[in-house]
């Protein structure tokens, strides 16, 4: 929405999306606007007041806006676009990664605002700020999307393809049934396996102990291996996690190595059986019976 006050044309918006279009359109006519407010109406004074503070002849600066307002309606793509990635973690984790390790020469016009040049598209595109969670990086594609200074029936059409190559790569998504989201120190032994083996990223960095989980999986669904070559691997990161939970078990055990005659072995054969034990429990259970017998009684 567009109004004229003392003669100039000035912004009036409550659309986030819509107010860092404008500071980025304006850094490109070389005026320079103070980043984003978290009140809009503190975003549009900060904007109309740069105007005016640069450009002196009014003619010239409603010129821009105008031109401004029309290009805003052939850049940001409808939101609803974004509905695949919105209410699925899993896709939005996998296209935020894309997008991050996708190089420049993958796209035409990569002027950025924020870095004179980067070989990564993303960091042309995006203020160095962390992405804690989930709907951090949701908002951060949205916002690579309007950053980049493309039309946006080139924007749609990458968006588009995003989509396509996602809709194959779900068909072959793989579960780690025995991972556990809220056992801690297990994520933190998977993320762990997973860096001994090369597998995860440098893109990929777990910001908590409760984005291990997210950041397991977000390493398998990014790796560009065949699915049977990720079926193998979960065989040996599932066999790797049973040996390990083995060995903690029997941490405080003791390892013992004896003979023992034929017939004595069949007998403990028959006990193990009928008392429903194993052979290390049948002897703890028969040591301490004795001992108790012996020394305690």
């Amino acid at each position: 929405m567009a109004l004229q006050v003392d003669g100039y044309v000035v912004v009036k918006s409550n659309n986030r999306r819509e107010c860092n279009f404008y500071i980025n359109y304006l850094r490109t006519q070389a005026v320079v606007v103070s980043p984003i407010y978290s009140s809009y109406l503190d975003n549009n004074k900060s904007i109309n007041d740069s105007i005016k503070y640069t450009i002196k002849d009014r003619n010239l600066a409603n010129k821009i806006i105008r031109e401004m307002f029309i290009n805003l309606n052939e850049s940001l793509i409808d939101e609803d676009k974004f509905g695949w990635i919105k209410y699925n973690e899993r896709a939005c984790q996998w296209l935020w990664l894309k997008l991050k390790i996708m190089p420049t020469t993958e796209i035409e016009h990569t002027y950025s605002p924020y870095r004179e040049h980067s070989q990564f598209a993303y960091d042309n595109f995006i203020q160095a700020e962390i992405a804690i969670n989930i709907k951090d990086k949701y908002k951060k594609i949205i916002t690579f999307f309007d950053n980049w200074p493309a039309n946006i029936e080139t924007k749609e059409i990458k968006l588009n393809q995003y989509s396509c190559l996602w809709s194959m790569a779900y068909k072959n998504l793989l579960s780690i049934d025995w991972l556990d989201e809220n056992d801690i120190a297990q994520c933190k032994w998977a993320w762990q396996y997973l860096n001994k083996h090369g597998l995860n990223i440098n893109y990929i960095t777990p910001l908590s102990d409760l984005d291990m989980y997210g950041s397991v999986y977000a390493s398998l669904d990014i790796w560009e291996a065949h699915i049977d070559t990720k079926k193998l691997f979960l065989i040996d990161f599932r066999k790797a996690w049973v040996q390990k939970n083995y060995r903690d078990k029997h941490a405080k055990d003791a390892k013992i190595n004896y003979y023992i005659s034929k017939s004595t072995k069949k007998k403990i054969d028959k006990l193990v059986k009928d008392k429903g034990m194993i052979n290390s429990k049948l002897i703890e259970y028969l040591v301490e019976k004795e001992y108790k017998l012996t020394y305690e009684e």
